[in-house]
């Protein structure tokens, strides 16, 4: 008889039928909205999705689910972590037959990155705060330096386009007699 650690994974999914169903119904929603391509390959099919943020969360929440009920199953994200690898926020992983092989880790970096994206960060900005300092960092700090400089920034943007308003709302308005008489008043330093 072979010891657990030495059997192979079963292939077979571990879910129940009910939870199957379900799967499989989140799947077809998401295809159904998001799928742009589905491509036969040698070791099995390649799903091509649309770009789009809410897609690629559903993506990665999926993918997880997958790996932890279907372990036989291999699974890849390929396009965006590699670009990711190439400005330093993912280590580039082992390659099996040719294509990348991530560790489960991944997945907890890749929502790391995509938090950091959501707040507005830069893919510079975020290397900064993945990458190990020295002296060490705490997270906490990590994200409250980086949380400052954004602020200043967004409220910069801020005066600037309630700069822009305000011009959009003179023009909005605008009953000049000519386009020279518009920008004469509309210009920094017009009279409004």
């Amino acid at each position: 008889m072979n010891s657990p650690t030495t059997d192979p994974a079963p292939i077979a999914c571990s879910l129940s039928s009910v939870e199957l169903g379900r799967r499989e119904q989140t799947w077809t929603t998401l295809a159904a909205a998001a799928l742009r391509a589905k491509i036969a390959i040698p070791s099995g099919v390649r799903l091509e999705f649309v770009a789009d943020h809410d897609v690629a969360h559903a993506l990665l929440d999926l993918v997880q689910a997958e790996r932890e009920c279907c372990g036989w199953a291999s699974w890849s994200l390929s396009q965006t972590a590699a670009a990711w690898e190439r400005v330093g926020l993912l280590e580039s992983p082992e390659r099996r037959a040719g294509k990348r092989s991530y560790r489960r880790s991944v997945l907890t970096r890749i929502r790391l990155i995509d938090l950091a994206r959501a707040a507005g960060f830069r893919l510079d900005e975020i290397r900064d705060l993945v990458t190990d300092r020295q002296p060490p960092m705490a997270p906490g700090d990590r994200w409250r330096a980086l949380a400052a400089g954004k602020r200043a920034e967004l409220d910069a943007r801020a005066a600037a386009i309630g700069a822009m308003r305000e011009v959009l709302t003179h023009l909005a308005a605008c009953r000049c007699s000519s386009l020279d008489a518009c920008a004469a008043r509309t210009a920094p330093g017009g009279d409004r």
